[in-house]
């Protein structure tokens, strides 16, 4: 196969004045070869005839003139799934990367298209060709620019003053997510410029779990929870490295984060035999299974947002007398300064989705009379989170917490790099004095919704996802 040769802009100008003097591209292609002292096709000098207009346009130095290149694979089918996304999105029905690319090798595959893969380069650059982007559903915020800035800017002073006391092995950075399982991902590819960003639902939107989500500040996972909706079974159980109970709305309140919860250990009596064992009967709260009553060292810390249950008076004496320090994220501010939806939410609800639209797609779904699916088992549910979760990347949860707020460089942090917010924090930050001692008692003012009628879609933020 003979190699391709490349022609400069300034060369193809050249061509063109020559044909525009009177001389037709086959004089052009034997003049030009005489003088390179090669053999040119006359066909190549027609084409850029054709595109004069174009050519005379492009820069001496380029190499293709705009819109040249390599065509896409799909050619005009291309078109066609294009616009099958817009049609799916103008009917509000979500759209992935995932769905795109599977689409696009069917289309391929029935079009007789060989060793048509789809990669994930070919999909960013689909998405470039066709104006489309990555889109997160509609989210209006409830504070101010202003607002926003002075909070970010206050709990980040207060927590860089406390950092030197809180040992990282025992810090906890803790969230509870809403599962969805009509879908764990909140995006979906729209056309660029869209203001609003609607899905459609289909017969699994109203199925959910809540999951508590914790890392340590040193990078260590902690055992998940799940809260199934159910009746009130006053237990929280722990079994294959997860813990999980029952609530009427699935949601976290006081009362489960201080719940007594029933766990036995076996221990060896040494009294009896040294191999005999015996079932000892501890008495533990949920914040107790992650701090262990016997630890009364001093460093310990709970990092979560100011929603209704986290600071509970209930809740704010237990960690008093456990001697565990709570310092509150802001209400508003979670997607910016709390490690979770900074990026691990994102990575495990992506993990999660997979796994439940395999379930979906599967003969494991079971229907109603009427049609309607049923709710997984419990144990289904909680396969999927035990192993969306042991499946998030360590280094993802090491820069997610050194990203809100326990990098040392502030530059380093989320918030600043920013592409709305960055640099407005960054003016705040340093026209703020080392001297300003910022107001922790206000990052309560503004609460996070912590009841199943308060949240929405729109509001679970995961990473958000980008």
């Amino acid at each position: 196969m003979p190699l391709k040769v490349q022609f400069t802009i300034a060369f193809k100008k050249e061509a063109i004045a020559y044909m525009e003097d009177g001389h037709t591209p086959y004089n052009a292609a034997k003049h030009f070869g005489e003088r390179e002292n090669t053999v040119y096709d006359a066909s190549i000098f027609y084409q850029w005839r054709k595109k004069k207009e174009l050519i005379k346009e492009a820069g001496a130095t380029s190499k293709r003139i705009r819109g040249g290149g390599r065509k896409p694979k799909l050619d005009e089918l291309e078109d066609i799934l294009a616009d099958e996304v817009v049609n799916l999105r103008v009917d509000k029905i979500k759209v992935t990367r995932t769905f795109i690319r599977g689409r696009a090798r069917q289309m391929a595959e029935e079009a007789g298209i060989e060793n048509f893969k789809a990669s994930s380069h070919w999909m960013t650059l689909f998405l470039k060709r066709n104006g489309f982007s990555l889109r997160r559903m509609t989210n209006l915020t409830t504070l101010t620019d202003d607002q926003l800035i002075q909070r970010a800017v206050d709990y980040m002073k207060y927590l860089g003053m406390r950092r030197p006391f809180l040992n990282l092995s025992k810090t906890l950075c803790m969230d509870e997510t809403a599962v969805y399982f009509e879908d764990a991902r909140t995006q979906t590819v729209d056309l660029q410029g869209r203001r609003h960003v609607v899905i459609k639902s289909t017969g699994f939107a109203s199925m959910r779990v809540t999951v508590i989500a914790a890392v340590w500040a040193d990078g260590r996972k902690a055992p998940p929870m799940i809260i199934h909706k159910g009746s009130n079974t006053n237990n929280i159980t722990r079994q294959n490295g997860i813990l999980t109970s029952h609530q009427t709305k699935a949601w976290v309140n006081a009362d489960l984060l201080i719940r007594l919860v029933v766990v036995y250990v076996l221990l060896p009596v040494f009294f009896i035999s040294l191999y005999a064992l015996t079932f000892v009967r501890f008495i533990l709260r949920w914040i107790d299974q992650l701090f262990p009553l016997i630890d009364v060292s001093p460093g310990k810390c709970l990092v979560w947002d100011s929603c209704r249950a986290h600071i509970a008076k209930k809740v704010k004496e237990h960690c008093r007398q456990r001697n565990i320090e709570m310092i509150v994220i802001p209400g508003g501010l979670t997607p910016y300064l709390q490690a979770g939806d900074i990026g691990i939410y994102r990575e495990f609800k992506d993990r999660l989705s997979d796994l439940i639209n395999q379930w979906k797609n599967s003969d494991g779904v079971e229907y109603t009379r009427g049609g309607n699916p049923k709710p997984p088992a419990d144990h289904i549910v909680q396969t999927w989170v035990r192993d969306a979760w042991n499946g998030i990347s360590i280094e993802n949860i090491r820069k997610s917490v050194l990203s809100a707020g326990f990098n040392n460089d502030h530059l380093q942090w989320h918030i600043s790099k920013h592409d709305v917010y960055g640099t407005r924090f960054l003016r705040a930050w340093e026209n703020t004095g080392d001297e300003t001692e910022p107001d922790s008692g206000g990052f309560e003012e503004v609460g996070q919704p912590d009841d199943i009628e308060d949240i929405d879609l729109d509001n679970d933020n995961d990473d958000d996802d980008e």
